[in-house]
């Protein structure tokens, strides 16, 4: 018998190394390439594809201060002026927050302290704690800073980022993984994350961000809308915002060109991108290129610095590089205006005049330039850029300081049925190993008494 208890003991043992691993396998599957898919294609879902939602999780009348004429005339005014944000940014702009490779989501802005609520019925399929502090609001506890995702219908999810979400449904949440939310319920306040007070929004089909709007209904898209153009109107005077369509397709590649956004592949950083946590917390690991024939010349026409002058005729396109943990000896050149002193789209010199964001102050300074176009994909093209102080120093060549980038697509977000997933194969797996330990257990018994009876 004690025989049969180390051998059970020894299964049990083989059970929880089978049962183990297949939750460490779909969590490395979860984090490998299998799952960061690209995509080139920015056709929208037709109208019909979308599960239909009724408004936004917070309330778009105070986001835009109806209650308030004189605070909303104040903030029109600072965009008015070139110096205020937008309280509803462009969907998919580079220019409208830190994703300077475009910004697959809505901005919900209000600079006030708002209630977040669920516009559907939905279920629960990721959360996301980014901060996880407990604070307390109008007598309610909170933890802050999370991100939630939820699946409302076929192929269709929404998310909710930058929150803060009420402790009792945090702890729901932790409890049920597969938490189901009613129409209406309240859910946390806005936060303030590295900007304004609100929420971040996106509205997902088939695992991949898309432009909300068409997921509400007619009225309220054109309410929406009209609030979008009343900031469009101050954009006009300021003439100072490269972006004002409400809508732009996440795609900014231009094949044979410079122009896209890129992602680094290798150069003088190389440690850099590789400690980091996540590669784009690092300057300098993405570089977006931005063509001027993108830009709207309604809203783009005044020098930035020099709201009196008029944009030069000789600016081709914007530059800008990511922000984050800067590495040793990087410079970060920000907001940048391009003009092509030598070359064309493919090969060159080009002058930039860096405004802010960056570590130049209205400076200029010089980048050579270099493309290899791959025939197969426009996607698998290589940029090699290196900057210096000097017109003279750029025409000697690079110094083996250059970067070397690859164009960047969009990734889309992993199975909404992750989770799912994962627990009914680990059951699925563990169930197996669990009956033959039985089976064997029982077969073992049954021999043992049958050796004891025929003694």
């Amino acid at each position: 018998m004690k025989k049969n208890l180390k051998f059970l003991i020894l299964v049990n043992l083989l059970v929880l190394i089978c049962f183990n691993p297949s939750l460490f396998t779909l969590n490395a599957i979860n984090d490998s390439e299998i799952f960061q898919l690209t995509s080139n294609d920015d056709t929208l879902p037709s109208a019909d594809s979308y599960v239909k939602i009724p408004y936004l999780p917070v309330d778009i009348d105070e986001v835009f201060w109806v209650d308030n004429l004189t605070e909303q005339s104040r903030r029109l005014n600072q965009i008015g002026n070139g110096t205020g944000t937008w309280m509803l940014p462009p969907w998919g702009g580079c220019f409208s927050s830190m994703h300077i490779e475009g910004a697959n989501k809505w901005y919900l802005q209000g600079e006030r302290k708002q209630l977040v609520k669920m516009p559907i019925a939905g279920r629960l399929v990721e959360y996301q704690i980014e901060n996880g502090t407990e604070v307390s609001y109008n007598g309610s506890d909170l933890i802050k800073d999370v991100r939630i995702f939820i699946e409302i219908g076929k192929d269709c999810a929404i998310c909710i980022e930058h929150m803060d979400v009420l402790e009792s449904l945090h702890n729901e949440f932790l409890a049920n993984p597969s938490y189901m939310f009613t129409k209406d319920q309240f859910i946390g306040y806005t936060m303030t994350h590295s900007g304004p007070e609100g929420i971040e929004f996106y509205y997902l089909y088939k695992r991949q961000m898309v432009y909300p709007l068409p997921a509400f209904p007619q009225e309220y898209q054109d309410k929406i809308t009209n609030y979008f153009e009343m900031q469009v109107d101050r954009a006009k005077i300021a003439g100072v915002y490269p972006e004002s369509e409400m809508y732009y397709p996440m795609d900014k590649s231009e094949a044979y060109t410079l122009w896209g956004v890129w992602r680094y592949d290798s150069g003088p950083y190389d440690s850099y991108i590789e400690a980091a946590n996540q590669w784009d917390d690092v300057q300098g690991s993405i570089l977006t290129l931005y063509d001027i024939g993108l830009t709207d010349p309604e809203t783009f026409h005044k020098d930035p610095m020099n709201k009196t002058k008029d944009l030069s005729d000789d600016i081709i396109g914007l530059l800008q590089d990511c922000g984050g943990t800067k590495p040793a000896g990087y410079m970060q050149k920000g907001f940048t205006l391009l003009e092509q002193v030598e070359g064309d789209e493919t090969q060159g010199i080009l002058k930039l005049r860096c405004l802010w964001y960056g570590d130049y102050d209205n400076e200029t300074i010089y980048a050579k330039f270099t493309m290899n176009f791959r025939k197969d994909s426009t996607k698998d093209d290589l940029l090699t850029i290196e900057y210096f102080d000097t017109l003279i120093e750029a025409q000697a060549g690079f110094t083996g300081n250059e970067i070397t980038y690859r164009r960047l697509y969009q990734e889309a977000r992993p199975p909404w049925n992750y989770v799912a997933m994962r627990i009914i194969i680990s059951l699925c797996i563990g169930g197996v190993v669990l009956v033959a330990v039985v089976i064997t257990s029982i077969i073992l018994i049954v021999r043992r008494r049958r050796k004891k009876k025929n003694s």
